[in-house]
């Protein structure tokens, strides 16, 4: 079994798997597809630094990581899909 890296956008791409922001105020979550967000940000973006931000609560503190699920299954399915970014 090897190491695979999760930690940029181009990353997430190839492994089919989706990018999980959720909030740390109200806890709310959020699935993108790391394929639409390179429309808006570099491939090489680090995760941590993806500025997104709640759409419940609009708060900036958010956790921006790969999402376990997609990366365990490949399908690129959070529980309603994965939503497309909108630009800042």
């Amino acid at each position: 079994m090897g190491f695979r890296r999760t930690d940029r956008l181009s990353d997430l791409v190839k492994l089919k798997a989706l990018i999980l922001v959720t909030c740390c105020a109200c806890n709310h979550q959020a699935w993108f597809s790391p394929a639409d967000t390179l429309q808006f940000m570099g491939a090489d973006m680090d995760l941590g630094a993806l500025p997104f931000r709640c759409s419940r609560c609009s708060s900036g503190a958010v956790k921006v990581s790969a999402d376990p699920k997609s990366l365990l299954d490949g399908t690129g399915g959070g529980p309603n899909g994965p939503r497309k970014p909108e630009p800042l």
